[in-house]
């Protein structure tokens, strides 16, 4: 099962199919207990929904995008959770940023500067894909990964 991320971003920013709130609908959700893991990272407030504990208790995979800084949080939550560690080197970072437009020259740099210092993941099950060539390269290679959780 594929979560989908609550984000305080506009729906029509492109990028990913999430869903648009607003930060004090964020809060109210959060404080509601909406959200099993929730976070805020490079100017937005993420959660994701609880019927991913639904999922899981049916015995599903679920797979969400993260935060490598919350990871520690969404852990202990979630002891059999496997981490997969998306690697990309900065400038190639930098250059698809670039090209998506969504963020400013600044916001960009920061994003590559939090990334630099959330670059050490210490988990045991820890799974990395490389990101620098093709995105049908690092697609290919998450793909892999999930048909080895198979039963």
């Amino acid at each position: 099962m594929f979560a989908r991320r609550h984000i305080t971003r506009p729906a029509e920013s492109g990028g990913e199919d999430h869903i648009a709130i607003t930060a004090a609908e964020f809060d109210r959700d959060r404080a509601a207990g909406r959200f099993a893991l929730s976070w805020r990272g490079n100017g937005h407030c993420y959660g994701v929904g609880t019927e991913i504990d639904l999922w899981l208790e049916s015995g599903r995979h679920v797979i969400l995008n993260g935060s490598r800084g919350y990871l520690p949080d969404a852990v202990e939550r979630y002891p059999a959770l496997l981490p997969v560690l998306i690697a990309i080197d900065p400038a190639v970072l930098r250059q698809r940023l670039l090209a998506r437009g969504r963020e400013t020259r600044a916001e960009i740099e920061a994003r590559i500067r939090r990334a630099a210092e959330l670059s050490t993941i210490d988990h045991p099950a820890l799974a990395m894909i490389a990101n620098n060539g093709s995105l049908v390269e690092a697609g290919d290679a998450f793909v892999a990964l999930l048909r080895a959780l198979r039963p």
